[in-house]
């Protein structure tokens, strides 16, 4: 009896597989009017969604962690020496800074790390069809 669907999988397994993601939509034509296109933009945002799904997004988690973190303690230290008006302003920049650092930094890495392994897919490719170009040579000897 094949398995056809998601809940066959979980019965059979005990183990439900990921929720999937709704493909993402091309964007929507612009109207000409900034407005227009503004209302457009904000009518696709759907907070409760985004972010309940911010972790599966590359770089997002560490990025704000290490901001949170960052901020936090910049924020503590420099409320040790001024008003906490200034230290929340410390804070929050440093989150900031920190947090969008982190995240260029990731996906710098991250699309470094993809096109090294194009390249190691399009080295292996090349060899594969080498060796399959010179089997049949080799097979074609008389024995």
């Amino acid at each position: 009896m094949p398995i056809e669907n998601e809940d066959d999988i979980a019965a059979t397994s005990g183990v439900r597989p990921p929720k999937r993601r709704p493909e993402l939509q091309t964007a929507p034509k612009t109207t000409g009017s900034f407005f227009g296109d503004t209302w457009q933009a904000v009518k696709l945002i759907n907070v409760r969604e985004d972010f309940r799904d911010i972790g599966e997004i590359p770089c997002a988690r560490t990025s704000l962690m290490a901001g949170i973190a960052s901020g936090t303690g910049i924020g503590v230290i420099r409320g040790v020496s001024v008003s906490t008006f200034a230290a929340c302003n410390w804070a929050m920049g440093t989150f900031f800074v920190v947090s969008f650092s982190a995240w260029n930094l990731c996906r710098f890495r991250r699309s470094t790390e993809q096109q090294q392994m194009q390249q190691v897919r399009r080295i292996y490719a090349e060899k594969r069809r080498a060796a399959a170009a010179q089997k049949p040579a080799e097979d074609a000897t008389p024995r």
